[in-house]
């Protein structure tokens, strides 16, 4: 996950590790510490897209009984389509964000 770098002391974590870094100063903190911090940041991430992807489901499922059952045409089986989509790409945007890799 990170390296220590030969200049500092300091555990070197890539951009998000230079923002804690200058947010926090010195402060010395023990490298698994912060290697558990973005683990569980990471997990945190898993369940988020897991929540999105159940709700975006849900949404998705929707559309389909409108379709199937209601009123609405295709248009509308797109519109509740286009806004799972949107969900769906939101909470893999916050996995990807938490987990890291940046």
């Amino acid at each position: 996950m990170g390296k220590l770098n030969s200049q500092s002391p300091r555990l070197s974590l890539g951009p998000l590790g230079a923002i804690i870094h200058r947010l926090f100063g010195m402060i010395l903190v023990a490298p698994g510490a912060v290697a558990r911090v973005f683990q569980m940041l990471a997990r945190l991430g898993d369940v988020i897209y897991s929540f999105g992807c159940i709700v975006a489901g849900v949404i998705l499922a929707l559309g389909v009984f409108d379709y199937w059952f209601g009123q609405g045409g295709l248009i509308v089986f797109l519109s509740w389509a286009v806004l799972a989509a949107i969900l769906w790409a939101i909470a893999s945007a916050i996995r990807y964000i938490l987990s890291g890799r940046l």
